[in-house]
């Protein structure tokens, strides 16, 4: 399946009816006296890029204004049946039928169908840029949407047993996203085309999760949270608070300042747990008389007065059971949790420490523990056991034979993760930035558990995806997505089709030309290129031709500041004494003199111009003199002479 093409009868970026053709199997022509036409593209290849999921690659270019983002965003408008009462026509191209989809116009051919069903199709929308954009339906990755949940996401938390810090928690969001990317199967693909770093050494701290709580009688005031469950979730809540003062206030002779820290840490860990726990349970009242405990409330009550907060909390999660219907059933999680919180607390036991000042291991002022990358994986992999868990606390419902979860009832998790050793360049954020948050997604959503269902076919909009990149990595551009993106929908048995905008020449040396849509602006009026008017160049073909052949650069290549400065040059070298001046360029004559000039002339590094130049200078200045013009004429017949002779040899 492939979007092959878009009719659009009025948008406000067109005064005109345009047809876009994304380079499918037809071309097709909307606005033709006869109707709609379509003509077989001779140039289309099936399965090009060697990916037999990936059904068509297109790019979008055009300059600075044309309307790049805007359609974009248009076509996945269309695609979702909104189109934002405009007039238009998708055509899609499945398996040699072509079909018509329209809300508002007629259309009726005889090589097209009307029966495809549009929600057969998802779209995914990536944008770099932070350019205050409203979120659009499908699946939204764009910088202002990622943005904008990740400070949702802080609200209610603290990190470390302080306030959020959003600058830092924005920081450790982003790179756990990018953490878990690389340490996937798939980014050990990408490191052969990309060489983005590994990282020794990351910091983790924990998130504790705001409860209601009657700070007067130390109570936890609950709501949602099952009725027995309440109350062991009270002694276990203080004797936790309980240990905590005990430590601090029994602290025995010589004992070591970061030994006391270390058992600090691990007990406010085990409060950061419960609280995610109770307020996992809070978002809703599905079990307020389903949740149970296997013992009573006072045997329990006794029962955890010899124990520690630890074996205090694993008891209570050995103990607790779900009445549904006839089933009893564990929905908080219970081994998950053990394998975790042992592992880290066996680390924190461990870490090593020189002195009581020493923090390179762990950083009492700022409730840290410093793990090697081995441990670090283990950590995030036990995380996830743990969090697929508790994200299924309120089950599922069925769909097409998938449990699905909601969205809205998943935990945010309880680790906070930001790496130590160094931090990432620009051009490396932004490429990791954007595989990264396309696997992150599809690893929450489908890889981990189902909070969604999965469509067999998604067209993926990408919004300058290569933005910041280096020269070398965007050369590199199209092999990786045409290399990762398929294989990482392949892995989840889809179907994908990309299209992308980017403001690179040299990404367009891996695009056929009859797949590149291009926008241009012509007497203030946006218009897209039909074929007889597209650049005659850009599969295979160089960067020079690539930019003499497009729009890129229609008035060369040379910035504008050098164009300006050489031009006042000339104009310098050439000014004629007798020839009546504007102000403006009395103004210009006066800035140079000869030294000036010569000085421009030595910079200039491309040689015809810098020779032309540098000829105007000596006539100016050098063969006024008969001396110097005789010197310069031995000077040639010596060059004459040996040419000659080199000829005769």
């Amino acid at each position: 399946m492939r979007l092959a093409a878009l009719y659009i009868e009025d948008h406000f970026l067109f005064d005109q009816p345009q047809t876009i053709n994304f380079g499918g199997n037809y071309i097709y022509d909307f606005t033709n006296i006869l109707g709609i036409t379509r003509e077989p593209n001779r140039f289309f290849i099936e399965n090009l890029y060697k990916e037999n999921n990936l059904s068509l690659l297109s790019a979008i270019v055009g300059r600075n204004g044309t309307g790049k983002t805007t359609l974009l965003r248009y076509i996945i408008s269309c695609i979702k049946g909104e189109g934002y009462g405009s007039r238009y026509i998708l055509i899609v191209e499945d398996n040699n039928i072509t079909y018509t989809l329209s809300p508002s116009l007629s259309v009726g051919y005889s090589f097209t169908e009307r029966s495809l069903d549009i929600n057969l199709i998802e779209t995914l929308y990536y944008s770099p840029y932070l350019d205050f954009k409203e979120s659009i339906n499908g699946i939204d990755l764009s910088y202002d949407t990622i943005l904008e949940k990740d400070i949702e996401a802080s609200k209610n938390k603290f990190v470390a047993n302080e306030d959020v810090n959003l600058k830092r928690w924005l920081k450790a969001k982003n790179s756990i996203r990018i953490f878990e990317f690389q340490i996937s199967k798939y980014a050990k693909q990408l490191k052969t085309v990309f060489d983005f770093p590994d990282y020794e050494r990351a910091r983790f701290s924990f998130i504790r999760y705001k409860l209601d709580v009657n700070h007067d009688e130390d109570r936890i005031i609950f709501h949602n949270t099952p009725f027995d469950l309440q109350f062991v979730i009270h002694p276990l809540y203080k004797l936790i608070k309980e240990e905590a003062r005990l430590i601090n206030e029994n602290r025995p002779k010589g004992y070591s300042l970061v030994n006391l820290q270390k058992n600090l840490f691990k007990n406010y860990l085990l409060m950061d747990l419960l609280s995610l726990f109770i307020i996992q349970m809070e978002k809703k009242n599905n079990y307020l008389r389903e949740g149970h405990i296997k013992i009573t409330n006072k045997e329990y009550a006794e029962l955890i007065n010899d124990l520690d907060a630890k074996e205090a909390l694993f008891k209570f999660l050995d103990l607790h059971y779900f009445q549904v219907g006839s089933q009893r059933i564990e929905l908080l999680p219970v081994e998950e949790t053990k394998q975790m919180v042992n592992y880290l607390f066996d680390i924190i036991d461990n870490l090593e420490a020189e002195n009581d000042s020493d923090t390179r291991n762990f950083d009492w002022s700022d409730k840290s523990i410093y793990l090697n990358n081995d441990q670090a994986i283990q950590l995030i992999e036990y995380h996830t056991f743990f969090l697929n868990k508790v994200d299924q606390y309120y089950g599922g419902i069925k769909e097409k034979g998938e449990v699905i979860f909601s969205k809205r009832e998943r935990i945010e998790g309880l680790i906070n993760y930001e790496p130590s050793d160094r931090d990432l360049s620009s051009g490396e954020t932004a490429l990791l930035n954007f595989y990264s948050r396309i696997y992150y997604y599809f690893k929450k959503q489908h890889i981990d558990i189902n909070s969604i269902a999965k469509k067999d076919f998604y067209v993926l909009l990408l919004d300058e995806a290569d933005m910041g990149f280096h020269p070398r990595w965007r050369k590199s551009f199209v092999k990786s997505i045409t290399t990762f993106l398929p294989s990482f929908f392949k892995d989840l048995k889809s179907e994908i089709q990309i299209i992308f905008t980017t403001h690179d020449p040299i990404t367009l040396s891996d695009i056929p030309n009859n797949q590149i849509v291009y926008l241009n602006k012509i007497e203030g009026k946006n218009i897209i290129l039909k074929q007889n008017e597209k650049p005659e160049k850009s599969f295979g073909a160089n960067v020079h031709d690539l930019l003499a052949h497009s729009f890129f650069l229609e008035d060369g290549f040379m910035g504008e500041f050098a164009q300006e400065l050489i031009t006042d040059l000339i104009n310098y070298l050439t000014f004629d004494e007798e020839k009546e001046l504007s102000e403006e360029n009395k103004r210009h004559q006066k800035e140079w003199h000869p030294e000036r000039a010569q000085e421009v002339i030595n910079i200039i590094d491309e040689p015809l111009i810098k020779e032309s130049v540098q000829s105007l200078y000596n006539k100016k200045f050098l063969y006024k003199d008969k001396s110097l013009l005789e010197l310069k004429i031995k000077e040639l017949e010596i060059q004459l002479n040996k040419i000659t002779s080199n000829e005769k040899g």
